[in-house]
């Protein structure tokens, strides 16, 4: 087939001696432009660690490592709650201790306190049944939560796994928490989804914003704002803060904040509710295997 006066490859290879020569003269110059734009692209080209969906996928990973490390220790909590009437006036305010445990993996607070004061007699025997209670009960419990007429538990927000497909994650910039450096990462609900579950449907209500430690990419702040109404909780707020224990490198929990105003049959019970958490003791099981030959008889 014969090309066409106009075919631009026959153009082409008809002057491809001007072509060379005018490549051979503009290389320089375009190894000089090419190096100019250098600055440029690395500066406009975000590299993976700073994409903020990459980097919520890494924290993710880490608080769900931790989680496992920090189910090797028991501590106290201690409990402050205060609930207002429609006047803002204290209508309760109550405090308790807690002995925090973990039964089947899943963590037990038997109160040790009341108002300032230790249980005892008939109050301490009963904290005493229900432990019992829980150590039964829980044994026979599967993974799901199991809730009957006379067992009913309520849980908020989700597992850190359903964070990258309800949330849209947003760098909040860099900033400075207790001299640790730290990047702001800021989770917004997305825009059509359709929620598996009454927990990811109340969770669609938030936004989620952690401060991240840039050396361990771990939250050592987590803030939870109610943008519109929830399932029970309006208005509200909840906080979790996080400090590294030295020695074995775990993050474990400091604190929780919760600023609420709660729906309660016809009623709107606003008030506070702040966990102190410490005296962390780390346990484990010493297992030593010895051979038949020297076991002592």
């Amino acid at each position: 087939m014969r090309a066409n006066r106009g075919d631009p490859l026959r153009q082409i290879q008809k002057k491809r001696g001007i072509i060379n020569l005018l490549i051979k003269i503009k290389k320089p110059l375009l190894c000089v432009l090419m190096l100019a734009l250098v600055p440029a692209l690395t500066c406009s080209v975000p590299l993976e660690a700073d994409d903020p969906a990459a980097l919520l996928k890494r924290v993710i990973t880490n608080l769900e490592a931790n989680e496992l490390k920090a189910e090797n220790y028991t501590f106290v909590e201690d409990y402050h709650n205060i609930n207002y009437d429609k006047n803002g006036k204290i209508k309760v305010d109550n405090t308790a201790k807690f002995e925090t445990v973990f039964i089947e993996r899943t963590p037990y607070r038997r109160k040790v306190e009341e108002n300032g004061k230790p249980l005892s007699g008939k109050a301490a025997k009963e904290e005493e049944k229900k432990y019992q209670a829980a150590v039964a009960e829980r044994r026979r419990m599967n993974a799901e939560l199991k809730n009957t007429l006379f067992h009913r538990e309520s849980r908020f927000g989700v597992g850190y796994g359903d964070w990258p497909d309800l949330f849209l994650a947003t760098s909040g910039g860099d900033e400075i928490v207790d001299g640790h450096e730290v990047i702001k990462l800021i989770l917004n609900p997305r825009s059509g989804i359709h929620p598996a579950s009454d927990a990811q449907k109340d969770s669609l209500h938030t936004a989620i914003q952690l401060w991240i430690d840039k050396a361990d990419e771990f939250p050592l702040h987590l803030r939870t704002e109610y943008l519109s109404d929830g399932h029970l909780l309006q208005g509200s707020t909840v906080e979790a803060f996080w400090q590294k224990e030295a020695k074995s490198g775990t993050y474990l929990l400091a604190s929780h904040l919760i600023q609420f105003k709660i729906k309660y049959l016809r009623m709107t019970i606003p008030g506070s509710t702040e966990q102190k958490y410490s005296g962390y003791k780390r346990f484990g099981v010493d297992v030593r295997i010895i051979p038949e030959s020297i076991q002592p008889k």
